[in-house]
């Protein structure tokens, strides 16, 4: 009998293998699609117009033509359709940098809604071939961005969700709901994965209208019937579909939440007719929280044995991050749940998704009953606030230890939460000077500390965790150490500041806690565990909502930063740290399971890969939570730090003060050293690990899906060339008419902001100077009587000596007009009337030199179309 020598597919240490290449290969795409639209942002100079266009599309027929060829292989292992799903996705966020680089450089202004459907449009047919969850999310992510500024910018709404006539909330709702109807429709035909997806689309459809009607300006709406009506019809509808056909309960908890938030409006409406503010707070209060106890209660009834059996659960492989593939031919997809039906079943501890229900029915009722206290005079006076709060603490532990109902445990939460905010309020109302605001903090530590070890409410404990790390934060920027006097705990937008402030300290602290109590909590034994499992949360919440603003530098300034500020630089550098700390500490767990070899590998790659999270370090805390999801079997972590990810580079793309040019620079540096280190790792484990592969015997299933593969290869080739043909044509009508265009110039008024995807722009108004009320035709330009703004008009133009165009009349079409007259097509919107383009992009930092901006020079042909060329100084001088 032979014995294989390395590990067996399935194994522990094969698991984590597999986690890592696709963690390592996923972060990598990540890195490079976000470098790509901080490059086409920054609009570099240093490249010629010709340059960045040959560029971007010759990046992006590679990524697909690699795409193609992995969906050419036969039997492709796991790391191929993992390779083949990421280079895909990649090449859908290339589409998308390479749509905004067109924009950016014929000036078609920053109504990004056109670039967001064209992006929809031209990926959709990957997204067909390729079957690929990451790819549809990303899809259904494109749509509803395109959508909702469409609506921004053609309604009178002033904010399409919550204000308005509620026009665009019903439209929002109704493609979302008809894509969750396409989506179950494949899921039930094709075995689509519901894990993420139709959660998501409930979350953006009837979130949507939930939002709008809890929130909104109800009372004014011309729509709230069919508002109402919609969203009634729609949580009626999927409520029994997600429980009779498909149970969903993660789905039935959001549609729970959209009612608690409406019958919450409806009562409070009616409450605060008939009786004062102060007093209908309490009934609200009330209400909410019984709502919570009867939804959780019935959602846990829902989940029996029986109920579980309707959805698949996780597979035990994807602990260590073997997860199942989002589509493999001839084979289910599996949907991940947060634990396996042994240990869901055998345990009385709620779901997460009944504990976020829990959680914010707790502070919405801490609100309302604070918001009670202050009505009534308790918070303005020290002793009455203080012994408020401590007689709510007391009566929270008592409740805990001696109340056996539901709905007075649930009551638990606010009451705790409420006194621990009272208490504060009473200490700072006995202070003195300001600078004593730190006694709070001192006194609030063990105070809250004892409260939490008394009260074993998890949901208490949560809250009560969070008034703990507030307090640690708190003293952590009182006694971090200054700069020339400067008090830095502001929450700063300048880089230089918030380097110098207590969030990088405060985030490695709180990362530090939450680390060490999920740590502690694998090893606990399980009737303990939930005594620390809550302060983990609560620190994790904390940590990564400061670490959202934690500020870096590359690696070559870190010898500075240490020369002007030692513990910032200190500081910084143990956050880079903090994913080779945390990989090392799982890894530590699994050292009877996991080869030495392996585990000193993924830990020595990040520690150079640290160097890369120097400039941002919120990526590092990112990656602790995801790392610490997998290795601790925590899958709602993992999913966390994932969202953690994205979300931290969602905002550094909007940070002003670093530059958008060397956020590409390192955001693709990271990326080719994360794929440099796939490559090795992939070299040393097929070199000195070889894991003991299983023959496996091919079936007809999949050689029957052999044709199928060369099908979608075609479809993304074809995708591509379509994608191409569409770029280059816009691209040989801009350049026709720059070349072949009027010269026409027009007078504007400038502003400089941040466009989605396309970088620095001065937002420009050319019609102000036209005077378009007084002329002949304006009635066509009045607003209808409909949520929609009118379509578009034309303006007629006599031009003067110097090109300069002066509007004569407004007519529904560009014909006719005078041979020396040129035509410009006007569009309402809901800022007004735009002709032309309403911005002009420029690189980053350039923002002063179109300061003396006075007017427009265009290129005009005769059916009212334009490209604006450049920018005119008063005396008619370029800029």
């Amino acid at each position: 009998m032979q014995v294989a020598l390395g590990p067996q597919v399935g194994s522990e240490e094969h698991n984590w293998r597999a986690f890592v290449t696709r963690m390592t290969f996923g972060f990598a795409l990540i890195l490079l699609g976000a470098a790509s639209i901080c490059w086409v942002a920054a609009n570099w100079q240093a490249m010629s117009k010709w340059q960045r266009l040959a560029g971007a599309e010759a990046l992006l027929i590679v990524t697909a033509c690699a795409a193609a060829w992995l969906y050419l292989r036969r039997n492709a292992a796991q790391t191929v359709r993992v390779g083949r799903a990421g280079a895909l996705a990649l090449a859908t966020v290339l589409l998308g940098a390479l749509l905004a680089l067109v924009g950016q450089t014929y000036q078609t202004g920053a109504n990004t809604w056109v670039l967001f459907a064209w992006w929809a449009a031209l990926m959709l047919p990957w997204a067909l071939a390729g079957r690929s969850e990451p790819v549809w999310l990303l899809w259904i992510l494109v749509v509803n961005v395109g959508t909702t500024l469409y609506l921004r910018e053609n309604t009178f709404d002033t904010w399409p969700l919550l204000e308005g006539s509620g026009y665009a909330a019903i439209a929002l709702a109704v493609v979302n709901l008809c894509l969750l109807a396409i989506w179950e429709f494949c899921a039930a035909r094709w075995r689509a994965p519901v894990a993420i997806g139709p959660r998501l689309l409930v979350f953006l459809g009837v979130g949507v209208l939930a939002a709008m009607i809890t929130v909104g300006d109800v009372g004014h709406m011309g729509r709230a019937t069919t508002l109402w009506i919609l969203w009634v019809g729609a949580t009626l509808v999927l409520g029994y579909y997600y429980t009779a056909v498909r149970r969903d309960l993660v789905i039935l908890a959001l549609l729970a939440g959209g009612v608690m938030g409406v019958t919450l409006r409806m009562a409070g409406t009616w409450l605060f007719e008939f009786m004062p503010d102060y007093l209908a707070t309490l009934p609200l209060a009330i209400l909410l929280t019984a709502e919570a106890v009867w939804v959780a209660r019935w959602l846990r009834r829902l989940a029996t044995p029986a109920a579980i059996g309707l959805a698949d659960p996780e597979p035990a492989a994807a602990s260590a991050g073997n997860d199942v593939d989002a589509h493999v031919d001839a084979a289910p997809v599996v949907q991940l749940s947060t634990a396996p039906p042994a240990v869901a079943t055998a345990t009385a501890t709620a779901p997460w998704y009944v504990h976020m229900l829990l959680g914010f029915s707790a502070w919405v009722s801490t609100l309302l009953l604070l918001l009670f206290f202050f009505t009534m005079h308790f918070m303005h006076n020290e002793a009455a606030a203080g012994a408020t709060g401590v007689l709510l603490s007391g009566v929270a532990i008592g409740m805990v230890r001696s109340a056996q109902g539901p709905f007075w445990r649930q009551l638990v939460g606010p009451l705790g939460l409420s006194g621990q905010v009272l208490i504060a309020v009473g200490l700072a109302l006995g202070l003195s000077q300001s600078q004593d605001f730190v006694w709070v903090a001192i006194f609030m530590l063990p105070i809250a500390a004892v409260i939490y070890a008394l009260a074993p409410h998890p949901v208490l404990r949560f809250l009560t965790a969070l008034v703990m790390a507030a307090a640690t934060f708190f003293l952590i920027g009182h006694y971090w150490s200054r700069v020339a006097g400067t008090d830095f705990m502001i929450w700063s937008d300048s880089a230089a500041e918030r380097l110098a402030s207590f969030l990088t300290p405060a985030a490695v602290v709180g990362a530090a806690i939450s680390a060490s109590a999920f740590l502690l909590y694998a090893r606990l034994p399980a009737a303990r565990r939930g005594a620390v499992e809550p302060l983990a949360w609560a620190f994790m919440l904390a940590a990564q909502l400061v670490g959202f603003r934690v500020a870096g530098v590359p690696v070559w300034d870190v010898a500075e930063l240490w020369r002007q500020h030692p513990p910032a630089a200190l500081a910084l550098i143990c956050c880079a740290l903090l994913p080779a700390a945390a990989a090392f500490a799982v890894l530590w767990l699994r050292r009877d399971r996991v080869s030495a070899a392996f585990a000193w590998v993924v830990v020595l790659g990040l520690l150079l890969l640290s160097v890369c999270w120097l400039p941002a370090p919120g990526v590092a805390l990112a990656l602790v939570w995801v790392l610490l999801g997998v290795g601790l079997r925590r899958p709602g972590l993992r999913r966390a730090g994932q969202v953690a990810l994205l979300g931290y580079l969602w905002l550094y793309y909007s940070q002003l003060s670093v530059p958008l040019l060397q956020k590409a620079f390192w955001l693709a540096g990271a990326g080719v050293v994360s794929l440099a280190l796939l490559a090795v790792s992939l070299w040393w484990q097929r070199t000195y690990g070889p894991v003991a592969q299983v023959p496996v015997e091919p079936s007809a299933a999949g050689a029957r899906s052999a044709p199928r593969q060369y099908w979608r290869a075609g479809a993304i080739v074809a995708g591509l060339l379509l994608s191409l043909g569409c770029v280059n044509a816009g691209i040989w009508q801009n350049e026709g008419l720059l070349t072949h265009g009027r010269v026409l110039r027009l007078a504007l008024t400038p502003v400089d902001p941040r466009a989605l995807m396309q970088g620095d722009y001065m937002a420009l108004n050319f019609t102000r100077a036209l005077n378009l009320d007084t002329l002949p035709g304006a009635t066509l330009l009045a607003p209808a009587d409909h949520p929609l703004l009118p379509s578009s008009a034309f303006v007629v133009l006599d031009l003067d000596e110097q090109q300069v165009g002066h509007a004569v009349r407004v007519q529904a079409h560009p014909q006719p007009h005078d041979d020396d007259q040129a035509v410009l097509r006007l569009k309402q919107q809901r800022d007004g009337l735009h002709v032309a383009t309403n911005a002009y992009f420029f690189p980053e930092g350039k923002a002063q030199r179109y300061v003396h901006a006075r007017f427009g020079e265009l290129r005009v042909d005769d059916r009212g179309n334009s490209v604006l060329v450049r920018l005119l100084d008063a005396d008619m001088q370029p800029l």
